[in-house]
């Protein structure tokens, strides 16, 4: 089980245990016991929407359950890398030109577009009305690519997560290089201020040959923040390789690296099976935690399409789609 330690104390979905393992309810009441300090505060503080103590509760579970996952880091990605968990990058694409992924992902010869995104989230113990937005933009500039998007996370109406990412980036030859920010704003509607405003910094190598991409990525270098550090974004190391999509498909490795995490260390396997021209199928693989996903995405002259269904241990089967336009 992914245990995030708050506050001196480890926090699961199932409560809070104090350093000797026995349950703890310190400065906590009722059914807030096993919630970090800066939610149950802040929830004490603002009160409770009616009739809500069940509804609060599994919320926060969600929110749990996302945090021992490493804070504001996505269980999964968004968009048309969510079946592939992020393990398949097109750079001529489209998850290579998907306005939230670093801009040295793209090499193609397309100069502008867009896309939409969104996930609906399962939840903790069949938890709905938790969901995910992203929109976004990108284009191509004297051999700059910039890449802008904007992401919203509502849980329930309680919780909500805001995040803005740039990426800018450029290439030489058969190598890419990018810059990336990310400024986030979380908190709990109605409480009056924000539990954690930060900006969080990355950087991306990637290089592509005819048949076979790769490339580095370190992402998660807190800068700027105000609020409680119990929610920063974990410093992450990523490493990818990809075989150039084909006739028959493609297939992609991830590791990633979190020294915060209890299990620093992820694999993510990805498969893709081209059907037709246009039509494809995909299936990933990842571990720490365990999670499967399949998805479906149509490529129809400058508009495509994506579904996917990802299943995650504590989150259960959570779906997403995505709409991209290029020209």
């Amino acid at each position: 089980m992914a245990v995030r330690r708050l506050g001196g104390r480890e926090h699961s979905e199932f409560g809070m245990r104090n350093s000797e393992g026995s349950p703890s309810n310190a400065g906590h009441t009722g059914n807030d016991h096993w919630l970090p300090r800066v939610f149950s505060s802040h929830i004490h503080n603002a009160g409770r929407p009616r009739g809500a103590p069940l509804r609060v509760g599994v919320m926060m579970v969600f929110i749990l359950i996302l945090f021992a996952e490493g804070g504001l880091r996505d269980p999964f990605p968004i968009g048309s890398s969510m079946a592939s968990q992020g393990a398949l990058i097109e750079t001529h694409g489209i998850s290579g030109r998907e306005p939230w992924t670093p801009a040295a992902f793209y090499r193609d010869t397309l100069t502008w577009g867009a896309a939409f995104s969104a996930i609906s989230y399962h939840g903790a113990s069949g938890a709905g009305g938790v969901s995910q937005y992203a929109a976004g933009g990108w284009t191509i500039f004297r051999n700059v690519v910039y890449k802008a998007s904007l992401m919203q996370l509502d849980a329930m109406g309680i919780y909500y997560e805001q995040t803005a990412v740039f990426s800018t980036g450029t290439s030489y030859r058969f190598l890419s290089f990018s810059a990336e920010s990310r400024s986030h704003r979380i908190g709990l509607k109605g409480s009056g201020s924000d539990i954690r405003t930060m900006s969080a910094f990355g950087a991306t190598v990637h290089t592509h040959s005819r048949r076979v991409s790769a490339g580095v990525s370190a992402e998660g270098l807190t800068v700027l923040n105000s609020g409680s550090s119990d929610v920063d974004l974990p410093l992450t190391f990523s490493g990818r390789i990809c075989t150039v999509r084909n006739r028959y498909g493609s297939q992609g490795a991830v590791v990633k690296i979190t020294p915060a995490d209890a299990k620093p260390v992820r694999f993510i396997l990805a498969q893709e099976y081209r059907i037709s021209q246009n039509v494809s199928l995909g299936a990933s693989l990842g571990s720490n935690p365990t999670t499967i996903g399949f998805g479906l995405m149509i490529n129809k002259g400058v508009v495509s399409g994506a579904g996917a269904v990802v299943n995650h241990p504590l989150l259960g089967w959570s779906k997403g789609v995505s709409v991209d336009y290029a020209r």
